[in-house]
This record gives C-alpha cells, sequence and structure tokens, in this order.
C-alpha cells in the first residue's frame, strides 16, 4: 500500500511539474524596459511594437514581425539609441500580421521622414501591388510634406475602390511627429498631429467598406504597393481594434517613459 501511494504521489508531483512547464511558442515577456512603455489604453490593442532594437509584439496577440530585408534601429525621440525602427528609403520593411481590421480601428504611432516631400508609405495593412485592399498610409501623392491616409474596397484602382483622408498640416523633415488615425468607417475618420485633430483634413473617394485579399492579410511597415519605401524613422505603432478617445490620444503623445 505505500509503494503505490508513493507512486502515485511521485506521478501528481509530475503531472504538475509538466503543466507548469512554459509554453515554448509562447512569446518572449516584455523587459522592464518594455513594460514600462506599454501604457494604457490596453483595450482594445491588436497589436503593439515598441521597436526596441526588435520586432516582437508586446501586446500579448503574438503578432510578431519577419524580416522582410535586413533592418537598422535608431535613436527614438528622447535620444535614446537603438529604439526606433529606422529606414532608408530602399527596401528595407518588415512584415507581419494583425492589422486586417474591419470598423472601427485606429493607428497611433511616431514618425519622422527625412524628407516629407517624398512620395513613400509608412504602412500597408494589405500587403499587395495589384488592388486597392486592406488601409495604407503615405506621405501624399499630390500633396507634398502632407499624410494621406486611405482604405480600399478591393474592387480597382479608381477613386470609387478607396476612401482618402489627407491632412492639412504639411510635415517638417527630420521631426517628430505622433500620429493618430480613428477610422469608424467612410467618410468618418479623424486624424490627429501631435495630439490636436487636424479639422480641415480633406476626405477624397468614394468607397464605402474594407476589403482584405486573404482572411489574415501580410501586413507590412516601411512601404506599401509600388515600392514606395519610407525614408525615416518610425516608433511606438500601435493597432487597435476600436478608435481612441481625446484623453487616449492625448495621453498617448504626452507620454513620457
Amino acid at each position: 500500500m505505500k509503494m503505490k501511494v508513493l507512486t502515485l504521489s511521485a506521478f501528481a508531483i509530475l503531472f504538475v511539474l509538466v503543466s507548469c512547464k512554459k509554453d515554448s511558442k509562447a512569446p518572449t515577456p516584455p523587459t522592464p524596459l518594455e513594460t514600462d512603455e506599454q501604457l494604457n489604453p490596453a483595450n482594445g490593442k491588436a497589436s503593439h511594437y515598441l521597436f526596441n532594437g526588435n520586432i516582437r509584439d508586446t501586446s500579448g496577440n503574438s503578432h510578431h514581425g519577419g524580416e522582410a530585408s535586413s533592418l537598422a534601429w535608431g535613436t527614438d525621440r528622447f535620444n535614446r539609441a537603438n529604439r526606433a525602427l529606422a529606414m532608408n528609403g530602399t527596401s528595407t520593411d518588415f512584415e507581419t500580421d494583425g492589422m486586417g481590421l474591419s470598423f472601427p480601428f485606429s493607428y497611433s504611432f511616431w514618425m519622422n521622414a527625412a524628407d516629407p516631400s517624398a512620395i513613400s508609405a509608412l504602412f500597408q495593412s494589405n500587403k499587395t501591388t495589384s488592388v486597392y485592399y486592406g488601409s495604407w498610409l503615405q506621405l501624399s501623392v499630390a500633396s507634398p510634406n502632407k499624410l494621406a491616409f486611405s482604405f480600399g474596397d478591393g474592387t480597382g484602382t479608381s477613386g470609387g475602390s478607396r476612401n482618402s483622408l489627407l491632412s492639412s498640416v504639411a510635415l517638417s523633415a527630420n521631426q517628430w511627429y505622433h500620429i493618430v488615425i480613428n477610422v469608424r468607417g467612410a467618410n468618418d475618420m479623424d486624424l490627429y498631429i501631435n495630439g490636436v485633430k487636424d479639422n480641415s483634413a480633406a476626405y477624397d473617394g468614394s468607397a464605402t467598406t474594407i476589403a482584405y485579399s486573404f482572411a489574415n492579410p501580410t501586413s507590412v511597415i516601411g512601404t506599401a504597393y509600388g515600392n514606395q519605401n519610407f525614408n525615416g524613422k518610425i516608433d511606438d505603432f500601435r493597432v487597435y481594434s476600436r478608435v481612441l478617445t481625446v484623453t487616449e490620444v492625448s495621453n498617448l503623445y504626452n507620454f513620457q517613459p
């Protein structure tokens, strides 16, 4: 009887140890610095890239990036080394997923363009070179130094297949800007630059829905269709499956880790 009890006890201990074993597929926990930089709001966060020398998604949803080519790291807005994704206008970018959201959704991030008058894209939620799928943000083709955020319904490349919001604020070279884009639906979008809503942002196009080429599309940061490669730095890139409030936008802009 004693031998049986001991055998069962050993089995129970082994079961507990196996149950407590860390999942090898679980994302690496954030470092203390990254934990400090998380900052609420956490509700509805789909992806979050701090770019602290890596392309790990710290939202807990495991949308970790995959290199499309070699990546480089630069100083962030606080002049801390290796705390921002640095791009040089070539094919350097990284691919991920988790950005293929339906309405409503929002983006929040910091950007610093070496030449904001050059046509380039900061991200595209559906990497494609054929028709307008998903959402994307670019330094405007028609209005140099300004931002144009667009989404497409996937039906073609004409004005009727996309809807865009063009900023009225012109960006300066080598300067950090905090950008928030809230998307509730067609002609119901907000663009914030440095915590201030751009009330004069203009709409263009007439798409009413957003479509993706795949159920879980590949997204890309630092470029888009037509090799519109960004030259500059991107930091603290967040994606939410909801829109951010005015208070949340202000908190994100004023946050100092």
